[in-house]
């Protein structure tokens, strides 16, 4: 499905992103770089933010060695 954000305006697939709640992983992946293509607020009230699949795979291993 095809999704406009309304925070940043970017149009993406559903399909082609990533979903975190996870806060300090978030923060890290921007550190690196990444930018979110929306952030929105879940069911449980909790920050979502939204990254490519893309700089998911760049970020990920490096994120689990403690690396950013």
């Amino acid at each position: 499905m095809r999704i406009t954000s309304d925070i940043t305006g970017k149009i993406y697939e559903d399909s082609s992103v990533v979903f975190f709640t996870n806060l300090p992983q978030s923060i890290a992946y921007m550190k690196a770089g990444a930018i979110p293509l929306d952030v929105m607020v879940g069911n449980s009230n909790k920050l979502i933010f939204v990254f490519s699949k893309e700089d998911h795979m760049k970020l990920r291993e490096r994120w689990a060695n403690h690396d950013l």
